[in-house]
C-alpha cells in the first residue's frame, strides 16, 4: 500500500511537470512549430543517410535495408524519449549555475527524480512518432508472419525499455560531471556522440576491443542494435538476459554516483 502510495504521488509529480512544460513550450506557438519541424528535419537526416547508404550497398555486416531502418527508427524513439521524459538531464547545469539545485535537494522527493523530469522537450514527441511509423514501414516489407511480428514486439517493448534505462544512466554518468565543473559541455557533446553512434548497426565493429567497449564500457550495441535485433530476427535469450543485466548495472552505478556526487556538491550560497 505504501509503494502503490508513494508511486502515485511520483506520478502525480511527474505529470505535473510534464504539464508545465508542455505550457511552457507552446507559450509562443509559431516558435513551438518551428521547433517542432527542425526535430522533424533533424530525425529525417538519419533516415535520408541509411537510404544514400544502401543505394551502394546490398547490406551492412548483415543487415539489410529494412532491418537498419528499424536501428534507425529505435534510435529515434529511445532519444524521442529521453528528451520527452527527462529532457536528456540538460537542466542540471542551469539548476547547479543558479542555484536551483539547493532547493531541490532539501524537497521531501528524491533529488535525483526532481532533476530527471524537472523538464521535458514536448516537442519531441516528434521522433517518437516518426520511429514507430519508420518501424510499422520496415515490419511490412521483411518477410514476417504476424505470429512472428506479435511475439517478437513483445520482447522488443522490454528491450526499448532497457535501452531508455541504459541511455538515461549514460547521460546521468556524463553530466553529474558539472556538480564538480559547473560546465561540462565537451561531456554533454560525449553523451550526444554516443548516442548518435547507436543507430547503426553496431556489427560493423570487427576488432574484439572494440566490440567490448560497445558492448560493455560504452554499450551502443544495447541501446538499439539489440531491440531491432529482437524485432526482426527473434527472441534470443542470451541477448535478452544481457540486455537486462546491463541496464540494471549501468543504472545501478548512475545512481550511486549521482548520490556521491551531491556529497561533493557545494551550494550556489556558499
Amino acid at each position: 500500500m505504501e509503494l502503490k502510495k508513494t508511486f502515485l504521488k511520483y506520478f502525480k509529480i511527474f505529470l505535473h511537470l510534464q504539464k508545465i512544460g508542455l505550457m511552457s513550450r507552446t507559450a509562443y506557438r509559431a516558435n513551438f512549430f518551428i521547433i517542432i519541424f527542425a526535430v522533424l528535419i533533424q530525425a529525417s537526416f538519419s533516415l535520408i543517410f541509411i537510404k544514400v547508404v544502401f543505394g551502394f550497398l546490398n547490406n551492412i555486416s548483415g543487415w539489410n535495408y529494412y532491418e537498419a531502418l528499424v536501428i534507425v527508427a529505435t534510435y529515434l524513439i529511445v532519444e524521442g524519449l529521453m528528451w520527452v521524459l527527462f529532457g536528456q538531464f540538460n537542466t542540471i547545469v542551469k539548476q547547479i549555475q543558479q542555484g536551483e539545485l539547493d532547493g531541490l535537494i532539501v524537497r521531501p522527493i528524491d533529488t535525483q527524480f526532481l532533476v530527471s523530469v524537472w523538464r521535458g522537450d514536448s516537442e519531441d514527441i516528434v521522433r517518437i512518432i516518426t520511429g514507430l511509423g519508420v518501424i510499422v514501414y520496415a515490419l511490412n516489407n521483411l518477410n514476417l508472419t504476424l505470429t512472428q511480428i506479435t511475439v517478437n514486439s513483445f520482447f522488443y517493448i522490454f528491450m526499448l525499455f532497457n535501452a531508455l534505462v541504459i541511455t538515461y544512466s549514460l547521460a546521468v554518468l556524463f553530466k553529474t560531471i558539472s556538480i564538480w565543473t559547473i560546465e561540462a559541455r565537451a561531456f554533454f557533446h560525449l553523451t550526444d556522440s554516443f548516442s548518435r553512434m547507436s543507430q547503426y548497426p553496431t556489427d560493423i565493429f570487427y576488432h574484439k576491443i572494440v566490440q567490448t567497449i560497445a558492448t560493455v564500457i560504452i554499450p551502443l550495441f544495447f541501446m538499439a542494435t539489440v531491440p531491432a535485433k529482437i524485432l526482426t530476427r527473434g527472441f534470443d535469450l542470451k541477448i535478452v538476459l544481457s540486455s537486462f543485466i546491463i541496464a540494471g548495472v549501468f543504472f545501478y552505478i548512475s545512481r550511486k554516483f549521482f548520490q556521491f556526487a551531491l556529497t561533493k556538491y557545494e551550494s550556489a550560497s556558499s
